[in-house]
């Protein structure tokens, strides 16, 4: 596990109050809620809504217990900080007149 992304999942679960729950009794509740979270984020992409921003938190909340989903998601994070430090760079070129 990615101590960062482990570290996230640790409060995310710690939020939820899922932590003094038995591990398989945890990772039922974590399924369903993420799944529901995603599925939400599903409909939304042909209903008015931000599927863009819902499904990834589905993801994420995904990984707290799953090896895949916590993957998955950290792939999405290091995107969005690609598109960040990329955007950033446009911006100071931009202001530099190149």
């Amino acid at each position: 596990m990615n101590p960062q992304t482990s570290h996230w999942g640790h409060r995310v679960r710690r939020a939820l109050l899922l932590e003094k729950l038995p591990s398989p009794v945890r990772k039922v509740v974590v399924a369903l809620l993420g799944v529901t979270v995603v599925l939400v984020g599903v409909l939304m992409i042909v209903m008015p809504g931000p599927a863009f921003l819902v499904i990834p938190v589905g993801i994420l909340l995904l990984g707290t217990e799953f090896m895949w989903a916590e993957k998955l998601g950290a792939e999405f994070l290091a995107g969005l900080s690609r598109i960040r430090e990329n955007w950033r760079s446009r911006r100071q070129r931009r202001a530099q007149g190149i």
